[in-house]
């Protein structure tokens, strides 16, 4: 789901996530939740509330999609580590998937320079080295992290993008 919905022609920035959260509801994309009430997902809940903090201030975003097709929709692969999971044996499927998610990203880092890499986590992190040539690189904590104990998630990264974007094609995200 996530490379038929956000096309190569339109591929600005990659989310890199882990495995699908087996006791979610996953859609194919990486954070992305089946449901769109946010009552599904804690770990959307939290990207749902940092950008309701940073883009509207003292209001209500009442436009967010929980599935966050509307961002694959705009140029940004959210993809997974692994693309499926088991609900016994975290990370069981971390393994043989390793190759193949190596090749995507090494495509990408080969073939779209310029792209921005998100990179949530010390997982994710690891792999800065490896797309490092001629692409940006933001990283912040997993907002699974904040999950339990329920502490609020201050990621920067949106604004950050938003500024590159706009400072490489003139536009932004509608996150």
């Amino acid at each position: 789901k996530a490379f038929k919905l956000c096309p190569w022609d339109s591929l600005k920035i990659v989310i890199l996530g882990p495995e699908p959260f087996a006791s979610t509801m996953p859609n194919g994309l990486a954070f992305g939740d089946k449901y769109l009430a946010q009552f599904y997902s804690p770990i959307t809940s939290k990207i749902f509330d940092c950008i309701e903090r940073e883009y509207y201030p003292g209001g209500f975003y009442l436009d967010f999609d929980f599935s966050l097709e509307p961002w694959a929709k705009q140029g940004v692969l959210l993809l997974n580590r692994s693309l499926t999971t088991r609900v016994i044996g975290e990370e069981a499927h971390k393994k043989p998937w390793g190759k193949f998610i190596s090749a995507v990203l090494n495509s990408i880092v080969e073939h779209k320079p310029g792209t921005i890499f998100i990179l949530w986590g010390k997982e994710a992190q690891l792999l800065a080295p490896y797309v490092k040539k001629n692409n940006y690189i933001l990283t912040f904590d997993d907002p699974k992290e904040f999950v339990y104990p329920a502490k609020d998630w201050h990621c920067p990264n949106f604004k950050e993008v938003d500024k590159l974007l706009v400072d490489l094609y003139g536009e932004t995200i509608k996150w």
